[in-house]
């Protein structure tokens, strides 16, 4: 090998371990958004035939739960599925409890709910003028204690969110938004959680009262007795 071959050979194998040194790297980040809804009025009493309101009103910059910022999530599908059950034994869990769509009547008036079954139904919200919105009339037809839940299909499913800019990585790439959770948030937390715990059993106080678990079942369900 003449001496020029190896000169140039030389200075690109110290190219290459110099970019190899510097090289970008992007890093996969969790995020978790909380849909705020509201159920009204807000009592832990009702007559058969009365009405309850579940509504949906809140902009396209939504808080996402581990850094408390807002980022803007435009016509998006939460995919959002609601549950209806009726509490009939505290040593039962939530979702051991028997479903009871069937005891309402459903009148929406923006948004829908739709997809009914004997337990859960799809909620869906719907996107106008840079808002969320959702106004459904629910109207029982029978008296019991029951409790109403959400979540997300999207739950766990690690969709990347390109919209989301988190800024950039510590290696110099970029933040890539995964979506890990979409936490429902009813009546900022006021959700007759007492009576929940009176007569059911519940994960967030017993096997494994994290942060997700008191969320789920203790700020994203609401429940009420009918009379």
């Amino acid at each position: 090998m003449n001496k020029s071959v190896l000169v140039v050979i030389l200075f690109f194998s110290t190219v290459n371990i110099f970019s190899s040194c510097h090289k970008y790297k992007d890093e996969n980040v969790d995020v978790t958004f909380e849909v705020p809804l509201n159920i009204t009025p807000v009592k832990d009493t009702i007559q058969v035939g009365d009405t309850l309101t579940l509504e949906a009103n809140f902009p396209d910059s939504i808080k996402e739960v581990t850094t408390g910022k807002y980022f803007k999530l435009a016509n998006f599908d939460f995919k959002t599925r609601v549950w209806f059950e009726k509490l009939v034994s505290d040593t039962l869990y939530i979702s051991q409890q028997p479903g009871v769509i069937s005891s309402f009547n459903f009148y929406p008036q923006s948004g829908n709910i739709n997809n009914i079954g004997t337990t859960f139904a799809s909620f869906v919200i719907a996107y106008a003028d840079a808002k969320y919105i959702a106004r459904i009339k629910i109207i029982p037809k029978q008296a019991g204690i029951f409790n109403i839940g959400f979540y997300s299909l999207l739950m766990e499913k690690n969709i990347i969110l390109d919209s989301v800019d988190l800024g950039p990585s510590d290696a110099g790439g970029k933040k890539i938004a995964y979506l890990k959770n979409i936490w429902y948030t009813i009546n900022n937390g006021n959700t007759n959680v007492d009576l929940l715990k009176q007569h059911s059993k519940l994960v967030s106080t017993s096997t494994n009262p994290n942060q997700l678990n008191v969320q789920q079942e203790q700020k994203g369900t609401y429940t009420f007795v009918v009379k």
